[in-house]
């Protein structure tokens, strides 16, 4: 994980201390002559290609040559097998794709590691032909892309990777990268476990009622409090079903509202806050926009903004036995996506859009409507939804997110604010509930309330039915026993969903300590509900190192494992202990010589605080 760690007690990094006396001018020009010697050789010069930095908030758009996958629409593939990456060569040249690529190479390397595994993929095969993950509507105006096929070698470790295109096209050389766009898996993924989080929200200026703690100017603790909870549960993958952001306080002429804040709009300073918080993730993770961040703010459309950071508005994806779609229920014309200042923005200065509830375009139906139209009328993304059901292979659990929840009839509904501001009425909820049932989704899960729901209805077929699962914020709310932040951790094998309730019947995790069944807050201060403390993940313990800390679940609920990753010297005994019991260690090569990774999983039950022992030895 990036940035800084705590160190337990007991510990200690490599490195020397102190100060080096400076070389003699003579020494200095023979280092200077040696290295000119060295990167005359062949294969020594320095490479041509530019440092690529996706991090750096100058670095826009985010998604460049490599269209597919993406930081928000990433593959999971287990070592060994094939996958295919999909490249633009467009940008800049007004006759389209160039006939050919030269000099392909793609490499990895693991993500936000200070000791990263790096390896080249083998290219397998390469053509030309539409893209096979951005729909069209979706966000993307040009359909033919670079197909390219790449096989992942065997011994690469199971880890989260960026990838890395270079190559000779169009007489000019091509470099790009993607952050966390490739999961290396050890096997297919048949049974799994997933976390889904919604309305994130990230944003530091205060908002009447908006319980903002947390929210320090370019910092949301909350945030990163919850990334590191959901870090250790180390789930396959997470979904975050939008609103990362807030966008509602500033047009582009009113920004930026003072000398600290950077970019072009306020939207601009939010996307890049919310892409560098979610790359602190050690998991792949599936975005989806909701209504915050698919407003107008005047200099582009915040779907513009989220096609040129994460990926697709709309896609699907196999994981395993399962499919799962990505579906944008903030499918409005931009005009009413558009925000501006209302009546009331003396006394709130909230910036209103006309339309902030749920619609899928081309439903042919409005929310209140009794009867449902023909399927087959179907426009737009819900034609694309009903004919991937159709083609899914049967017997495979169907899956489907969103921002709104379909179930509440509150999350399409207009509302009459003296005539200004309506909100919904929009169409396609009862269309995508009868799409659902026919075609059986199993769950559809979604935010944008703030709060947890559960609803079902069942299948045509009488087989079963549609569970429609609604789960609360990851921002900070009042943290009343009804209305806390938390999260799904949602486990599934072969074709259905195990348990995705943390206290009957619909609630949620708490990333707090407090909530059902958790007690009162101690002096009225959030306890994160689960922690190892302090956190080691990512630090280099060398041999003879005896680290100390504690594994704590706040919560009333057990985890059947926990992990936490470091890095050792290679050939080094490890042992971990939490409490009397050790844990379970798996050890991973990466490219610094005489380094590996070590990743320690245990369980940890409800309300359990256990010491945590690193050991290593020589």
């Amino acid at each position: 994980m990036a940035g800084s760690r705590g160190k337990l007690s007991g510990g200690h990094k490599g490195g020397r201390g102190g100060r080096l006396a400076a070389p003699s001018a003579g020494i200095a020009l023979l280092v200077v002559a040696l290295i000119a010697l060295l990167l005359s050789f062949p294969g020594c010069r320095s490479s041509e290609v530019p440092v690529l930095d996706p991090l750096a908030e100058d670095y826009f758009p985010k998604i460049r040559e490599i269209v597919y996958p993406t930081f928000g629409f990433p593959q999971i593939v287990p070592a060994g097998e094939v996958f295919t990456l999909e490249l633009d060569l467009t940008p800049g040249r007004a006759e389209g794709q160039p006939d050919e690529i030269k000099d392909l190479r793609v490499s990895i390397a693991s993500s936000g590691s200070p000791h990263p595994f790096r390896t080249d993929l083998a290219v397998v095969d390469v053509g030309k032909g539409e893209s096979l993950h951005w729909p069209p509507g979706a966000g993307r105006e040009e359909e033919e892309v670079f197909l390219v096929k790449l096989e992942v070698p065997g011994n690469v470790p199971p880890d989260l990777y960026d990838l890395q295109v270079e190559a000779v096209s169009g007489g000019g050389r091509v470099s790009d990268r993607q952050l966390h766009s490739l999961s290396v898996t050890a096997g297919d993924k048949s049974e799994y476990t997933f976390v889904h989080l919604t309305d994130l929200h990230v944003y530091d200026l205060r908002v009447p009622q908006g319980n903002m703690e947390g929210r320090e100017l370019g910092e949301a603790r909350y945030l990163r409090e919850a990334i590191r909870q959901v870090n250790l549960l180390r789930p396959d993958f997470v979904v975050i079903t939008g609103d990362l952001i807030h966008g509602q306080m500033y047009l582009p002429d009113d920004w930026p509202p003072d000398a600290r804040r950077r970019g072009v709009s306020q939207y601009d300073y939010e996307y890049m806050w919310a892409y560098r918080e979610l790359a602190n993730l050690d998991v792949p993770c599936f975005l989806l926009p909701g209504n915050h961040d698919g407003y107008n703010d005047g200099q582009r459309d915040g779907f513009d903004w989220w096609t040129k950071t994460y990926g697709p508005l709309y896609y699907f994806l196999d994981v395993g036995e399962s499919r799962l779609f990505m579906l944008n229920s903030f499918d409005w014309d931009p005009q009413d996506r558009s925000l501006s200042k209302g009546p009331y923005y003396g006394m709130v200065p909230i910036l209103e859009p006309r339309r902030w509830k749920g619609q899928f375009r081309s439903g042919g139906d409005r929310y209140d409507d009794l009867l449902v139209p023909s399927i087959e009328g179907l426009g737009g993304q819900l034609a694309w939804f009903r004919d991937r059901l159709r083609e899914t292979p049967q017997g495979r659990l169907k899956l489907a997110f969103c921002h709104h929840d379909p179930f509440q009839e509150g999350c399409w509904s207009s509302e009459d604010y003296g005539g200004y501001r309506i909100g919904g009425g929009g169409e396609g909820r009862r269309s995508f509930l009868e799409l659902c049932s026919l075609f059986e989704v199993r769950a559809v899960f979604s935010g944008h309330t703030h709060e947890d729901h559960l609803g079902s209805i069942p299948w045509k077929s009488g087989r079963g039915s549609t569970l429609y699962v609604n789960t609360t914020c990851t921002e900070p709310v009042d943290g009343s026993p009804d209305d806390y932040p938390g999260y799904r951790w949602v486990r599934v094998a072969g074709s259905d969903i195990g348990d995705f309730v943390y206290s009957p019947p619909h609630r949620s995790y708490p990333f707090h300590a407090q909530g059902p069944g958790v007690g009162p807050v101690d002096g009225g201060e959030r306890r994160v509900a689960l922690e190892l403390e302090p956190d080691i993940a990512g630090d280099r313990w060398e041999a003879g190192a005896e680290i100390r800390g504690r594994a704590v679940n706040r919560l009333g609920r057990g985890f059947p494992a926990l992990f936490v990753e470091f890095f050792v010297p290679a050939g080094s005994g490890v042992e971990v202990m939490v409490g009397d019991e050790a844990a379970e260690i798996s050890r991973w090569p990466t490219s610094d010589p005489g380094v590996e990774r070590v990743e320690a999983r245990f369980p940890l039950g409800p309300g359990e605080d256990r010491e945590v022992l690193v050991e290593v030895s020589r």
